[in-house]
């Protein structure tokens, strides 16, 4: 049976992401894990003038910091540019679900 990760790895996840410097922001965070299969996908804001090249390598870099405490998991990562629907942040409940996850104790 399907289910989503629990609440610490959720929020571990988000802080790993969250470090690279030239994302502005994680938004519409989906997880699961089906049997030993984990899998997460989500949209990140970056500089909307940044290069498909370069978006590329950032998701690399990203990708890579977060198998590091993650190994094996199927990561998507959808790179949106900074503002492009004039809600930053995307879908409102899903930022605030990620910012509830980072300011839990």
């Amino acid at each position: 049976m399907d289910k989503e990760w629990s609440v610490e790895e959720r929020r571990h996840f988000l802080e790993i992401a969250l470090r690279h410097p030239e994302l502005r922001g994680i938004h519409d965070m989906r997880t699961r894990s089906s049997g030993p299969e984990r899998f997460v996908q989500f949209h990140v804001s970056v500089d909307p003038d940044m290069t498909v090249r370069h978006a590329h390598q950032v998701m690399d870099q990203i990708e890579d910091a977060l198998r590091q405490d993650f190994p094996g998991v199927e990561i998507l990562i959808h790179p949106d540019p900074y503002g492009h629907d004039g809600r930053e942040e995307g879908d409102p409940l899903r930022a605030a679900e990620s910012r509830r996850l980072l300011d839990e104790d």
